[in-house]
């Protein structure tokens, strides 16, 4: 699971840097003016608040409609946005009958037709019983009466894994919360926060969660077959990011929904990590852009050329450095670059935080000062070849030795930069305590239930 993970993170950083790269060219040939803003339609589920649906005065609503509506001003461009009975809305997408999704479960399986955004939310699934239902964990499951939203991709999953003796599928998560209560079947597999949502707002007395989750699912923007318009939305997504506005919108619709304050904070930490790596690797390839084509340009002027290709380089390294600091200051993860010799020469407030110590104070030490004794050589080793330009490891995990001497568990993403002129190792730590706590959580759930399957067998 980890290594499909990393490799999706990889093709949308390769694929973010081609979009980006065609995205300048036809800027630099055709700017942007008032008559070429385009206009894009997005398609989603009518029912499946609060991400969205349709409001008393029949417009579209919802979380998802929110945030694309603000990417769309951000990012100069037009929308308009149809909901509909979400199994039909999902196979006209398909046949490319509309530009994007507002919402759609990355698989896969669905990867191979269809192009995903960086997720927007991550959304846990979890079982909902009625006080009648024998269902009281996974291992449950088996041979049971199971109901889904048709075409969710919940409804994937028990058809890949024929788990059910029955598979009910309902238009809508309310529809399937409806037929739960009334204890014709055994189960339904929702959304988590969605399920809270609906169960309080329809005043729903019979029906509650079980505490054995599903794996976390990304929640995205489809695309199909539209390059530009999924880098736009990448991009807007940052953006939203960085100001604050993806959490106020975000606070707007789950504010009244009872929910885990450090998974909010997780969900935000990965996609502002995820976003700086693909704007830092963006603003770098644009740059070079721009200096190859002045210098095809200016060819026959070499002597001027020399003298304005120096000033656009510092230039652009200039508002490189406000850019990379305006973002590490909105970061939650902790942002360290050190040198070939593993001395650190930049830290964050949150990288002092997650080590304990003072930014002035990790200025002083090095790479041996944080890193298990047992994996310095290789740790220190890892840097060096990334700084001279190796294809090394840069996603990782390890332990981080704290001030007070406490080992934590920490996610590594390290990528070549360079600080002021010299090549240098950029590094984004991770805290993953909480998620190694749940992952071992998980692995004794599916234990479990493997378990029972075999008595089953």
């Amino acid at each position: 699971m980890r290594k499909k993970g990393i490799f999706r993170l990889f093709r949308l950083i390769i694929y973010f840097i081609i979009s980006v790269l065609f995205y300048n060219v036809s800027l630099y040939a055709n700017p942007l003016s008032d008559s070429s803003i385009v206009r894009y339609k997005f398609l989603g589920g009518n029912n499946y608040p609060p991400y969205e649906f349709i409001d008393e005065n029949g417009n579209p609503t919802g979380f998802n409609v929110d945030l694309l509506r603000e990417i769309a001003k951000s990012m100069n461009f037009n929308v308009d946005i149809e909901l509909g009975i979400w199994d039909g809305i999902r196979q006209r997408f398909e046949r490319g009958e509309a530009d994007g999704m507002t919402g759609m479960f990355y698989s896969i399986e669905r990867d191979e037709f269809l192009d995903f955004s960086l997720p927007h939310s991550m959304v846990v699934y979890a079982m909902f019983v009625h006080d009648k239902s024998p269902v009281k964990e996974k291992s449950d499951l088996q041979g049971r009466k199971i109901i889904v939203q048709s075409g969710d991709i919940m409804h994937d999953y028990l058809l890949d894994n024929q788990i059910a003796s029955s598979i009910i599928t309902a238009e809508n998560p309310l529809d399937a919360l409806l037929l739960l209560s009334n204890k014709m079947y055994d189960c339904a597999i929702i959304g988590k926060t969605q399920g809270l949502y609906l169960i309080k707002n329809h005043d729903i007395q019979n029906i509650k969660t079980l505490p054995d989750l599903f794996s976390p699912t990304d929640y995205c923007f489809a695309v199909y077959n539209n390059p530009q318009l999924l880098n736009r939305l990448n991009e807007g997504l940052t953006l939203l990011q960085a100001s604050g506005k993806y959490k106020e919108i975000y606070r707007k619709w789950f504010k009244s929904v009872d929910q885990d304050e450090n998974l909010l904070k997780g969900i935000i930490r990965f996609i502002v990590l995820v976003s700086i790596l693909l704007i830092a690797i963006a603003l770098i390839v644009s740059s070079w852009i721009i200096f190859l084509k002045r210098s095809v340009a200016n060819k026959t002027q070499e002597l001027k050329k020399e003298i304005l290709q120096r000033e656009n380089a510092e230039e652009t390294l200039r508002n490189s450095a406000k850019n990379f600091h305006s973002l590490a200051d909105n970061a939650f993860d902790g942002i360290l670059i050190n040198d070939s010799n593993g001395n650190y020469i930049y830290a964050n407030n949150n990288a002092a935080e997650i080590a304990g110590y003072s930014v002035n104070e990790l200025l002083q030490l090095n790479i041996k000062d944080l890193t298990p004794k047992e994996q310095i050589d290789s740790v220190l080793k890892l840097s060096r070849d990334r700084i001279a330009g190796k294809s090394v490891r840069s996603f990782f995990e390890t332990y981080l030795i704290c001030k007070t001497g406490d080992s934590i568990p920490v996610e590594i993403a390290a990528s070549k930069t360079f600080w002021q002129g010299q090549p240098a190792d950029l590094v984004f730590i991770r805290d993953i305590s909480l998620r190694k706590q749940m992952e071992k959580a998980l692995l004794t759930s599916e234990a479990n239930f493997r378990g029972s399957m075999i008595i089953c067998c």
